[in-house]
């Protein structure tokens, strides 16, 4: 059913009232039962697509789009698809167990630190397969470390 505006001259009172169309011609003011002029009006501007709006900015896509058949357009031109609200969930739990683990092992590094003064063995403690300089490797010294030769030369370019 349409909306259609209306105009009671006795009342001086715009009004819009929701009616079939058959019966638009009929209609009387609520308050002095005058019959109602109905006046001009423009059509509803309305989106091509149901939710579509008169545009906005997707910060998805980085730009300006008119309706949500442009934004589908620019996504399949750029290759991009939409992401499922499974595919958010499940990315919003994983961060929030990286954050849990994270709040962990800061906790455990603090007590090991706070216990032993020594930042190499709390971090030995707290990562241990993680960090490789927790427990560095002490230098060979029986290796062979191979022999660095030096040449001097003099100002002619001699040995």
């Amino acid at each position: 059913m349409p909306i259609y505006d209306y105009y009671c001259e006795p009342c001086n009172l715009n009004i819009q009232i929701f009616c079939e169309i058959e019966e638009r011609h009929d209609q009387t003011c609520e308050k002095c039962k005058d019959f109602l002029n109905q006046m001009v009006s423009v059509f509803a501007n309305t989106p091509a697509r149901w939710g579509d709006s008169h545009g906005y900015f997707d910060r998805g896509l980085g730009c300006y789009v008119a309706n949500s058949m442009e934004r589908d357009k620019i996504m399949k031109e750029k290759n991009l698809r939409p992401v499922s609200q499974n595919e958010l969930d499940d990315h919003q739990s994983a961060v929030d167990n990286e954050h849990t683990q994270h709040e962990k092992e800061v906790q455990k590094f603090s007590s090991v630190l706070k216990a032993t003064g020594d930042f190499a063995q709390a971090t030995k403690q707290t990562f241990p397969d993680h960090h490789p300089l927790a427990d560095p490797e002490p230098f060979p010294l029986g290796s062979d470390l191979g022999t660095i030769e030096t040449k001097t030369t003099n100002k002619d370019n001699t040995p």
